[in-house]
């Protein structure tokens, strides 16, 4: 029999390579989606356990914290299934938090460049503020944006 940790890498494994759910798409959910559809899974199991009767309302209705729509709200009669799903989506929040992180200290890196004379990005040199917009890179002084290559920050 596979321990908790050893289910939950193979869903992780398998959520990636069956459906599609990389660390580049799982980048699309900011908001933490993610974890919120853990957590709509672990109801799922707690409910699961401790009220039998409720399988079928369970497994058929989209609970209201589900974060997308029903297609994808894809419980098991299984709670055991259930926590396994929710442990690989907590898996692949903390991945995305952590990629996020390393994305945001090379960014700040690159920034703290300007203090000295060397940020070179703003395409008029006349940089003196920078921040994130929707994925670019935004000159709060002549307000010039560029995109930023998250592929390089990887």
């Amino acid at each position: 029999m596979k321990t908790g940790i050893e289910l939950i890498s193979a869903e992780r494994t398998r959520q990636i390579s069956q459906e599609g759910w990389s660390p580049e798409h799982d980048d699309g959910h900011k908001r933490m989606e993610i974890s919120q559809a853990a957590g709509a899974y672990t109801k799922a199991a707690r409910l699961l356990v401790l009220d039998e009767s409720s399988v079928n309302e369970i497994v058929n209705t989209r609970p209201i914290d589900w974060p997308w729509g029903l297609q994808s709200w894809k419980p098991s009669q299984d709670p055991i299934r259930n926590l396994v799903k929710a442990g690989a989506l907590i898996a692949a929040e903390i991945d995305r938090l952590q990629i996020a992180l390393i994305a945001k200290q090379k960014l700040d890196a690159e920034a703290a460049k300007l203090k000295c004379g060397n940020w070179t990005k703003c395409p008029n040199a006349k940089c003196l503020r920078e921040t994130i917009v929707d994925e670019k890179w935004a000159c709060e002084v002549c307000k010039e944006s560029w995109t930023v290559d998250y592929d390089e920050i990887r």
